[in-house]
């Protein structure tokens, strides 16, 4: 049994059952699985025997080192295991459908294929002094903005006070310079 026509009469199955953004993700990805089986001369009758969960671990080694990733990087950890887990399903899917599939899946492979672990990136943070050096230069550009501000102001009455530059910051005024008040 080609594994396309089972990847096939499997999105059939689906059609109706799952959403349409979910529906294209394991069309692409198992398409691209069905594709390499059929150039690996892979069938369905691989996967009855114990040691058929390493056609998916050869699988995922071909994808890793031939699919590049956005911007020609190595594909994420989150992309393989999107893909070994629609692989899983499908096989799932084969095991259960017990008039056509059943005979060619062994169970034990669902149980030996490994969903990968997705590699956290730890995001660098803002040391102390960083978030220091930052405010300064925030009240440093704030002192200078109402200095000029206060300089081409018409009278000292319209010089604005504490409570009134609150005001002014909360509804975007500007000063009578045409800069925008704080």
């Amino acid at each position: 049994m080609i594994v396309r026509d089972a990847v096939q009469e499997y999105l059939s199955s689906i059609r109706r059952k799952l959403e349409q953004r979910t529906q294209v993700g394991y069309q692409q990805r198992l398409g691209v699985f069905a594709d390499w089986c059929t150039a690996s001369g892979i069938s369905l009758e691989h996967f009855s025997k114990k040691s058929g969960y390493r056609i998916v671990d050869d699988f995922i080694e071909h994808l890793i080192t031939t699919h590049p990733g956005k911007k020609g990087q190595v594909l994420s950890s989150t992309t393989v295991r999107g893909y070994v887990i629609s692989i899983k399903v499908f096989l799932r899917w084969c095991l259960r459908r017990s008039d056509e599939f059943e005979e060619y899946i062994n169970p034990i492979i669902l149980e030996r294929v490994e969903i990968p672990k997705i590699e956290r990136k730890v995001v660098e943070t803002f040391s102390d002094r960083q978030v220091t050096a930052m405010l300064a230069a925030c009240e440093l550009e704030y002192n200078e903005h109402l200095s000029v501000c206060m300089n081409c102001a018409d009278s000292p009455s319209s010089v604005p006070t504490r409570r009134w530059r609150t005001r002014i910051s909360k509804y975007s005024a500007r000063g009578a310079c045409g800069a925008r008040c704080p």
